[in-house]
């Protein structure tokens, strides 16, 4: 019967280390967050590169497209469709660039992103930084 004395049974249960206890599912929970934080980021990235890698494609091929067409075309052209062609060609490369210089920004950021986490004792939270727009502007 002592077996079923309910009143030793507080003395015969380890010590209870609440602290510990909660300080280990804290520990766990940020692990996760940083876990989910990181995959979201590695997606958005994922996602924004193959979105301009898509861009700069259909740029590449429209700038082809339009220089075989300059190149076919009659350099005696009166009407001015030669100049609206340039300002089309120089839009075209003006957007090729600004998706090149953006994917570089990115890439630097990451990287001190990166270097931010792995020195011990700063934040894992980094401050969201807006993204520069993509449109350029309108050639005159």
């Amino acid at each position: 019967m002592e077996s079923l004395n309910l009143n030793n049974l507080a003395n015969s249960l380890p010590p209870s280390n609440l602290a510990k206890a909660e300080m280990d599912l804290t520990d766990d929970f940020k692990a996760a967050a940083l876990s989910l934080t990181t995959l979201y980021r590695s997606s958005k990235r994922t996602s924004k590169r193959a979105y301009n890698t898509g861009y700069a494609a259909a740029c590449q091929d429209m700038l082809v497209m339009i220089q075989q067409g300059v190149s076919a075309g009659d350099s005696s052209d009166s009407d001015g469709q030669g100049m609206a062609i340039g300002r089309i060609m120089d839009y075209i490369e003006a957007r090729l660039e600004a998706i090149k210089s953006c994917e570089e920004e990115d890439d630097e950021d990451e990287k001190e992103r990166e270097r931010e986490r792995s020195k011990p004792g700063t934040s894992t939270a980094a401050p969201a930084k807006p993204a520069p727009p993509l449109v350029a502007a309108k050639p005159a």
